[in-house]
């Protein structure tokens, strides 16, 4: 699918993998000229690893342009990190190969450079592509972690 044309790029989704519990995998590259679809696989390059993101409604509403089928030659579920917390709590970590969850004390520095598992809207992917930034990058939850909780609103008492 292309993904749109930014700063005299252009940019594609290629549809790798439908995975039942999350939904479509999808790999972002990037070429500095416009390609077939046969041709977007292999000569341009990955933006950044693969994401599961809702398709139907970009296709729908013709913000992303089917451009032809090409098939995964050999496709290699990618390492999913998967975190829970809050502003102000440390995240607890589970790293997802497709087959099982496994949870970590802390997230590996090898481990760090993995997507978060969450189905992404198109519009996080096309936002990633415009800013080069990653909302669910390790390092940007970990200082969300650390951010104290906002304060919780005083109460007053009901006047009578």
């Amino acid at each position: 699918m292309k993904v749109m044309e930014f700063e005299g790029r252009h940019i594609y989704a290629h549809y790798v993998h439908l995975d039942a519990s999350n939904g479509p995998i999808i790999q972002v590259y990037v070429s500095d000229t416009e390609l077939s679809a046969v041709e977007v696989p292999k000569q341009s390059r990955p933006l950044f690893p693969p994401v599961v993101c809702g398709i139907l409604s970009p296709v729908r509403e013709g913000r992303w342009k089917l451009v032809g089928r090409v098939p995964v030659e050999k496709f290699i579920y990618p390492i999913f990190r998967m975190g829970t917390g809050s502003r102000g709590v440390e995240p607890r970590w589970w790293i997802y190969d497709g087959i099982r969850e496994q949870k970590v004390e802390s997230v590996p520095p090898e481990l760090r450079s993995c997507e978060v598992l969450v189905v992404w809207s198109a519009s996080l992917p096309e936002e990633r592509i415009r800013t080069g930034k990653n909302l669910f990058g390790y390092e940007a939850m970990m200082q969300w972690a650390k951010e104290p909780p906002p304060p919780r609103p005083r109460r007053e008492p009901p006047s009578v």
